[in-house]
């Protein structure tokens, strides 16, 4: 008997209807996001370390390939322009002096100017580039400092010089950019090289200003125009449209 009620129940077990699947079930399925294909990975010129945001872990200064190098060159080269211009005026000041009739406490008084309008704007620009990256900041501060620098010879006064050189002294924060700038760039591997290479190159702007202003074209103008006073005041105009097209 239980044989025959097992093979009687067998049948309508095998035919029974399996449930379709309820409504909650197609609800919690269509609520499952796609797949996102996977991220396609960039070709760089350097090697990179993927842990460390790809950061570049070696430099190769012939390379001038975006982003590292490209980066690394444009840093260093608006870092010169900027410091060209700070000290553009240095190997001037005879000069200066003589045809405003100033005094050596006089200029004393206006290259402090400068200097504190370059401690202020590099608290500044500091958080800035933090936010917003250095490429931006960079631009601007060169080519914004490049005005001043341009109009230095239309000074006539103390005051107008001292104007003149404290706006002009925010190009010498163009060091925190170029640091800010290359730091995001390279590796922990290689960082110390690459700051210290465009440190060095972006400050020997300095350097090429005295030789430049001093040696060359204030010689060059005075010889051609036949008048110190206006060749000093003519040859700011050039490295400033210089450094305009650099920050471009």
């Amino acid at each position: 008997m239980m044989a025959e009620t097992t093979m009687n129940e067998a049948p309508s077990s095998m035919n029974s209807i399996p449930e379709e699947p309820s409504a909650a079930a197609h609800a919690s399925a269509s609520t499952v996001p796609p797949r996102s294909p996977p991220r396609t990975r960039y070709c760089y010129d350097l090697q990179v370390v993927s842990t460390e945001d790809d950061r570049a872990s070696e430099i190769k200064l012939l390379s001038f390939k975006r982003p590292h190098m490209r980066a690394f060159h444009c840093s260093w080269l608006a870092f010169f322009c900027g410091f060209f211009l700070w000290f553009s005026a240095s190997p001037l000041l005879p000069e200066i002096q003589t045809s405003l009739n100033l005094s050596n406490s006089d200029i004393w008084i206006s290259t402090i100017c400068g200097d504190i309008c370059t401690l202020l704007i590099r608290i500044v620009l500091g958080p800035i580039c933090d936010v917003y990256g250095a490429r931006w900041p960079m631009g601007i501060v060169v080519s914004l400092g490049a005005i001043p620098a341009a109009l230095l010879g239309t000074a006539h006064t103390l005051g107008g010089l001292c104007v003149l050189r404290f706006l002009i002294g925010a190009l010498g924060a163009t060091f925190v950019m170029s640091q800010s700038w290359v730091s995001r760039m390279f590796s922990s591997t290689v960082i110390g090289t690459a700051n210290a290479v465009v440190a060095g190159w972006g400050n020997s702007g300095a350097f090429a200003a005295q030789l430049i202003m001093g040696a060359f074209l204030f010689p060059v103008f005075r010889d051609a125009l036949n008048d110190s006073d206006l060749a000093w005041r003519v040859i700011f105009v050039f490295p400033a449209i210089i450094a305009i097209l650099v920050a471009v």
